[in-house]
C-alpha cells in the first residue's frame, strides 16, 4: 500500500503539471460581438437589436491575442476612410466600441439613425461564447 502511495501522489502531480502547462500554450481566439440595433428603416427588423459573434482570428499566446485585439480596436475606431453616408461619434470603452450613426450633416439636436456595439473577448479555443452547440 505504501509502495502504491508513494508512486501515485508524484504521478498524479505530474498529469496536473502536463495538463496545465497544455492549456498555457493553447492557441488563442480573438472574438468580436456585434450588436446592432435600428440598421435600416426599410427592413422589416427595423429597431430590433441583432447580436452576433464573429472569429475575427487566431493566435498562439494570449498576448498575441491581445495585441491583435487592440489592433482591431484601432482599425474601428479611427478608419482609414470616413464615412459618405452618415456621420458617426465612436466611443471606446476597454474592450469596447460603440458607434453612433446619425444622419449625414445633421444637426446637434438630430436623432441617430442606428448604433454598431463591437465587443471584443480573446478566450482560449477551447472556449466559445456562443454557448453549448446541439448536435
Amino acid at each position: 500500500m505504501r509502495h502504491t502511495l508513494r508512486w501515485t501522489a508524484p504521478l498524479a502531480f505530474g498529469f496536473f503539471v502536463l495538463a496545465t502547462s497544455a492549456s498555457a500554450e493553447c492557441a488563442w481566439v480573438l472574438w468580436v460581438l456585434d450588436e446592432r440595433l435600428g440598421d435600416d428603416p426599410k427592413d422589416r427588423n427595423w429597431g430590433a437589436q441583432t447580436m452576433r459573434w464573429i472569429v475575427l482570428g487566431a493566435a498562439s499566446s494570449e498576448t498575441e491575442c491581445h495585441r491583435r485585439l487592440r489592433d482591431a480596436i484601432e482599425r474601428v475606431a479611427h478608419p482609414d476612410f470616413p464615412r459618405l453616408d452618415a456621420d458617426v461619434m465612436y466611443k471606446v470603452t476597454g474592450d469596447t466600441v460603440t458607434l453612433l450613426f446619425f444622419p449625414k450633416d445633421s444637426k446637434p439636436t438630430d436623432t441617430m439613425t442606428r448604433s454598431q456595439t463591437f465587443r471584443y473577448a480573446c478566450l482560449p479555443d477551447t472556449l466559445d461564447p456562443r454557448g453549448p452547440r446541439g448536435k
